[in-house]
């Protein structure tokens, strides 16, 4: 059982709509800006992963929201009209119930007020019934494209603590399903490739999270294999990695590494999801510090990495 505190997929959820998903993105905390790639040892540690020669990119598309889908959308949680423009998303506001829906690519966020973040014991599903509650709901409601699938289950719990501050306990509170996405069978990273559905006493849907852009086919590219990719990473990459930690940097060993595509955070503009190389593992620093990193580079065979990244890589939810 994981325990966290709601407030954490609240400001998650406000995130999706609001353009900036500040607790999904953890840029790599690595090493100083007088390191240069010449400096660190380079320990492959991995079994480098492949892209496809020639790989499809995709292109976000404006999803259709026809009065209808719309009509749709709102009696999946239980609400009646439909959402208006407001402040550039599309809004209705019912009683506890909350739900905005971002005309520009789809993403999505609902909340019951009266039961997200709410104190009092639950009596909620075990993660099993969870999980096939939630994708029945999504299913029925055509909330998630055929891309995505469930990750996992988690049990969602709140601390309480006396009076006296001396002890706590931890108290079940919701059950959180977790999507992932996937595109022609590659995983899709990044904070806009994210969706939960959120389950209260006796398994009722108080929430639905949804980070994600409808995509369709785009131009053809040819990838770089992944050694060239950690060529790229040591040239361009090394500049982003040292700049945060403090202190030259002895060793860069990669533990771990996949081929992927990547979804920017929602609010941010993104003009083709590409694919990817995604590199994590630690590095050393002459005062024998080991600090954990992730970070990404383009698979796109002609496409250099930006010196400073355009975006902050993060481990995908657990």
């Amino acid at each position: 059982m994981r325990t966290t505190r709601v407030t954490k997929t609240v400001l998650f959820a406000v995130g999706v709509l609001g353009g900036v998903v500040a607790v999904q993105l953890l840029w790599p905390l690595l090493l100083s800006a007088q390191a240069g790639a010449g400096d660190a040892e380079f320990n492959i540690q991995a079994t480098l992963p492949t892209h496809e020669q020639r790989v499809r990119v995709y292109r976000p598309v404006r999803p259709n929201l026809p009065p209808e889908r719309l009509q749709q959308i709102t009696r999946a949680f239980g609400m009646q009209g439909q959402p208006s423009a407001r402040g550039g998303v599309l809004a209705l506001d019912q009683g506890s119930k909350i739900l905005r829906i971002d005309p520009n690519t789809g993403a999505m966020f609902y909340e019951d007020t009266s039961q997200v973040g709410a104190r009092g014991a639950r009596s909620l599903p075990n993660t099993g019934q969870a999980g096939s509650r939630a994708d029945q709901f999504v299913r029925n409601n055509d909330l998630l494209p055929q891309s995505a699938s469930r990750r996992n289950v988690e049990v969602v719990s709140l601390l309480r603590q006396n009076q006296q501050g001396d002890q706590t306990s931890s108290e079940p509170h919701e059950v959180h399903v977790n999507y992932e996405f996937k595109l022609r069978g590659k995983p899709v990273e990044g904070p806009g490739a994210k969706a939960t559905v959120v389950l209260g006493q006796g398994g009722e849907v108080i929430g639905f999270y949804k980070a994600w852009r409808e995509v369709e086919e785009g131009r053809e590219v040819t990838t770089r294999s992944a050694g060239s990719a950690v060529a790229e990473l040591r040239r361009k990459g090394m500049w982003s990695l040292t700049r945060q930690a403090g202190g030259r940097v002895r060793e860069v060993r990669i533990t771990r590494a996949r081929a992927a595509f990547w979804a920017e955070a929602i609010g941010r503009q993104q003009t083709e999801i590409e694919p990817v190389y995604i590199f994590e593992g630690t590095v050393r620093r002459l005062d024998g510090a080991e600090i954990p990193f992730m970070q990404k580079v383009s698979a796109v065979a002609d496409k250099a990495e930006e010196t400073w990244p355009g975006s902050p890589p993060q481990p995908p939810r657990q």
